[in-house]
């Protein structure tokens, strides 16, 4: 009596099977879509929520003594997961060897300027992996 009904509605069947197949892949690219949005909607609050650390001072120089600076970022560590220390761009300091640097395409139609900052060790583990890149294979760069 099952067969008799299964081949009775063979075609219904066919359709109930074909509907239910499309409404659950429907509702995995819903979900995939979902997903793949509330990542780039964070991700770009994260962008443009971030900041530079700035601190000015009040004396004429405008140097604030190291040691001061991390005394107050040691009073704030239940803010402050992770810091880093980055220079100035190397072709402003006096002694430097940097006098200029840039980026030239193979043509060397067009040149961009590149500034050299000198950073912590640690710098990569202080900044979000999402918004740096270090590429160190030196061997390709030959």
């Amino acid at each position: 009596m099952v067969l008799k009904n299964l081949a009775a509605h063979r075609k219904r069947n066919q359709m109930t099977g074909l509907i239910y197949s499309l409404s659950l892949g429907f509702l995995l690219f819903l979900s995939i879509s979902c997903r793949m949005q509330i990542n780039v909607s964070s991700q770009e609050q994260l962008k443009e929520r971030a900041s530079y650390f700035v601190v000015r001072t009040k004396d004429s120089l405008g140097v604030l003594p190291l040691q001061l600076l991390e005394q107050i970022m040691a009073m704030n560590n239940h803010i402050i997961e992770e810091f880093s220390w980055v220079t100035a761009p190397l072709n402003k300091f006096e002694d430097s060897y940097v006098i200029r640097s840039g980026i030239n395409d193979h043509q060397q139609r067009s040149e961009m300027e590149q500034e050299f900052h000198g950073i912590m060790p640690n710098y990569f583990e202080a900044t979000i992996a999402e918004f740096t890149d270090e590429f160190n294979d030196y061997e390709a760069w030959d």
